[in-house]
């Protein structure tokens, strides 16, 4: 947007309504999904994506190291 579009919304958005207001605001919404997912949402993602190898890559079932679950807690919390 140039500067001379900015300083015209600048100009107009006082004069708008509450309701005027809200219709710019998502017509403003919708254009920018139409343009595609901003890049904040997409590293986003990419992050979650990567987070759920991680946890696919941890066990999923008990180890076999002779402690029971209430055993591992008192070892990691000191109680149960």
């Amino acid at each position: 947007m140039s500067q001379t579009a900015l300083r015209e919304v600048q100009d107009v958005l006082p004069r708008l309504t509450s309701v005027e207001k809200r219709k710019l605001l998502r017509r403003v919404a919708v254009s920018l999904r139409a343009r595609g997912v901003p890049l904040e949402v997409a590293r986003q993602k990419r992050a979650l994506r990567a987070l759920q190898r991680k946890l696919a890559e941890l066990p999923v079932c008990c180890n076999d190291d002779g402690f029971s679950g209430r055993d591992h807690d008192k070892a990691l919390y000191g109680r149960v």
